[in-house]
C-alpha cells in the first residue's frame, strides 16, 4: 500500500504529464493551450520558416526529377517535413484536441476518482508515458544533431584525402556556385539549425499522441476495475447504479472520437508516404546491390528501419486502445448479471453492446491502425516494388 504522501505527490506529478511531454511544441506556440501573444509569434516565425525550407526542398525535387536516387533521397527529407507540419498544425489549430485535452483534465481531477486503487491506475499510465518520453528524447535529440553535422563530418574527411569540399546540406536543398565559397556554406550551414529542433519535435510528438491514448487507455482500465467490483442492491434504482458508469463511459468514447477527427488526415497522409517511400527505397536498394554501393545500401536500409518503427508505433498504440476497450466489454461480461433482476440484466446488455463496438485510431476514417493493419501496410509496400521490379 502506497503511503497517503507519497501517493497524492505521484498522483500531482501524472496530472502534469501531457504538459510535460508537450513542452516542445508548446515552445513553437503549436499546442492549442495556454496560448499568449508571445506563443503566437514564435508560431508565425515558425511558419514562416517552416515554408521557407519546404519550399526550397520541393525546388530541389523538381530539379533532380527523372533520378530515382536523388528522388528518393528528397522524398525521405520532404515527406518528412510535410508530415511534421500537419502533424503540429492540426492539432493546433482543431477544436477536436482542444476537446480532448479538457476532457482528459476534467477526468483527472481528484474529484473523479472514487479510490486510492483507482488513483493508483492512473498514476501508472501516466508514468509509463513520461517513462516513454524520456527514453525517445535523447536517441530523437541524438538522432537529428548527428544528421546536421554530418557536412561537417564529410568536410574532414575530405580535409583528411586532401579532396576538394563541397557544401551539401544535411537537409535538401538546390545546389548552387555560391555554396562552394565557405562563408556562405557556414551560412547555410547556422540557418539549418532550426530544422534540427522540428525533426526533433516530429519524433516527440509520438510522445504526445501515446501520451493522450495511455490516459484514454488509464480510463478505460478504471471503468473496468469499477464494473468488476459493481456492488449491486436489488433495491437500488437502476439508474443510480449505471448513471455515473454509462456517463463516465460516454466521455470517453467521446474524447476518442475527438482524437481520432484531429489525425486522422495527417495518418493519412503518413500512411500514404510510408507505403509509397518504403517501396522506392526497397527498390532502389535492390538496383544498388549489384553495384556495391555499400554506404548508400546501408542509409537507406537505416531510413527503411526508422519509418516502419514510427508506422508501428501508430499501430501499436492503436491495438492497446481497442484491447483496452475490448476488456471493458469482458468486465461487464464477467460480472454475475445473470443473477440479477430484468432490469439491471437490460442494463447490463446494453452496456456490453455498446463496449463490444471497438476504439480505434484511424488514417482517412476507413484504414485501422493495428497490429493485422501493419502487416497489411508492408504488403502493400512490397507489392508496389513488385510492380516497379515488372515495369521499370
Amino acid at each position: 500500500m502506497i503511503p497517503d504522501s507519497e501517493l497524492e505527490e505521484r498522483f500531482q506529478k501524472a496530472q502534469n504529464v501531457l504538459h510535460y511531454v508537450s513542452r516542445p511544441v508548446a515552445f513553437l506556440g503549436m499546442w492549442p493551450v495556454n496560448v499568449t501573444t508571445g506563443s503566437r509569434i514564435r508560431m508565425v516565425l515558425y511558419f514562416i520558416y517552416h515554408i521557407y525550407r519546404m519550399g526550397m526542398e520541393f525546388i530541389d525535387l523538381v530539379m533532380v526529377f527523372g533520378d530515382l536516387g536523388q528522388v528518393i533521397e528528397n522524398l525521405m527529407i520532404t515527406g518528412t517535413q510535410v508530415a511534421l507540419m500537419m502533424r503540429l498544425s492540426f492539432p493546433r489549430f482543431t477544436v477536436s484536441m482542444r476537446r480532448v485535452i479538457d476532457g482528459l483534465s476534467d477526468l483527472h481531477q481528484r474529484t473523479k476518482f472514487n479510490d486510492t486503487r483507482e488513483m493508483e491506475i492512473f498514476i501508472k499510465y501516466s508514468e509509463i508515458c513520461e517513462r516513454c518520453y524520456k527514453i525517445v528524447l535523447w536517441p530523437a535529440t541524438f538522432t537529428c544533431v548527428s544528421w546536421y553535422l554530418t557536412p561537417i563530418q564529410t568536410y574532414f574527411i575530405m580535409k583528411i584525402q586532401n579532396a576538394t569540399f563541397v557544401y551539401a546540406s544535411p537537409w535538401r536543398m538546390p545546389p548552387f556556385e555560391a555554396m562552394e565559397k565557405p562563408e556562405v556554406a557556414i551560412f547555410l550551414h547556422l540557418i539549418e539549425i532550426p530544422v534540427t529542433y522540428l525533426t526533433a519535435c516530429y519524433l516527440l510528438t509520438y510522445c504526445i499522441y501515446f501520451t493522450l491514448i495511455n490516459h484514454i487507455r488509464g480510463q478505460l482500465v478504471i471503468m473496468s476495475y469499477k464494473v468488476k467490483n459493481l456492488k449491486v442492491d436489488r433495491a437500488t434504482n437502476v439508474k443510480e447504479v449505471f448513471g455515473p458508469i454509462v456517463e463516465k463511459h460516454i466521455t470517453i468514447l467521446h474524447i476518442a472520437k475527438s482524437l481520432d477527427d484531429c489525425s486522422h488526415l495527417f495518418l493519412l497522409y503518413e500512411l500514404l508516404n510510408t507505403t509509397l517511400t518504403l517501396a522506392l527505397l526497397s527498390y532502389n536498394i535492390m538496383a544498388n546491390i549489384s553495384l556495391s554501393e555499400t554506404a548508400l545500401i546501408i542509409n537507406f536500409s537505416f531510413y527503411m528501419f526508422n519509418m516502419t518503427v514510427l508506422v508501428f508505433a501508430n499501430c501499436y498504440m492503436s491495438q492497446c486502445l481497442e484491447n483496452e476497450a475490448m476488456n471493458l466489454f469482458h468486465a461487464f461480461y464477467e460480472h454475475d448479471w445473470n443473477n440479477l433482476p430484468l432490469a439491471y440484466q437490460k442494463a447490463f446488455m446494453i452496456c456490453m453492446l455498446r463496449a463490444q463496438t471497438p476504439l480505434n485510431i484511424t488514417a482517412g476514417k476507413f484504414y485501422k491502425f493495428s497490429l493485422s493493419g501493419f502487416t497489411s501496410m508492408l504488403k502493400s509496400s512490397m507489392a508496389f516494388v513488385s510492380m516497379l521490379r515488372t515495369t521499370v
